[in-house]
């Protein structure tokens, strides 16, 4: 007769591990996942290391970082390493039309999601494209801040707005334009005290 039996239950303790990567700008999410998983150990590639699940590293610098998570338990480890590309594509940039002292500015950078405008007058403006009056003539240096899914930039220059002139036309009397209607040439008399400039 046999008096003891004795079940032998196979258990995989064998760990499979993986991670998941969120980068927005220089802060990137990290996550782990997989199974059998008691201990994590990561290496962040910039000096950082974490020993939790899921957590958050910023970075100093852009650039391309080889993260490595080691996953374990008391029977066996998995090790994964990833690179992780960090850039700002985000590019802040202007062009401007003047008419007197209304200005008119068009974005021609790329990829922003946000924009804030500082137009040098203690005005602002969170519009993509505004139009903006300053008060008088002027240098303005108009800094224009964009920030999109991967950074943020910033860019400044210089405007330059000035009023036109306007002639009464009550002194315009003793003026002319010849020939009158004009055809191919124009020639324009102005009384004594005024000149035409560009404007």
């Amino acid at each position: 007769y046999i008096d003891d039996f004795y079940f032998e239950e196979q258990t995989n303790f064998e760990v499979t591990a993986d991670f998941s990567v969120l980068v927005l700008d220089k802060e990137v999410a990290f996550e782990a996942s997989g199974e059998n998983i008691e201990t994590y150990s990561w290496d962040l590639g910039d000096g950082n290391t974490s020993i939790e699940k899921a957590f958050t590293n910023t970075y100093a610098d852009y650039g391309t970082y080889d993260v490595t998570l080691v996953a374990s338990n008391n029977c066996s480890s998995k090790e994964v390493t990833k690179q992780v590309t960090i850039v700002n594509n985000v590019d802040a940039n202007f062009t401007y039309s003047v008419d007197n002292l209304a200005v008119t500015f068009t974005f021609t950078g790329e990829n922003g999601v946000a924009y804030f405008w500082d137009f040098g007058d203690d005005n602002f403006s969170s519009e993509m494209e505004p139009t903006h009056t300053y008060a008088e003539s002027g240098n303005y240096e108009v800094t224009l801040t964009v920030i999109g899914a991967t950074g943020a930039d910033t860019f400044s220059q210089q405007v330059e707005v000035s009023a036109g002139t306007s002639v009464p036309t009550t002194q315009l009397s003793n003026g002319g334009v010849h020939p009158n209607p004009v055809t191919d040439q124009l020639k324009i008399s102005l009384p004594a005290g005024y000149e035409i400039s560009k404007i």
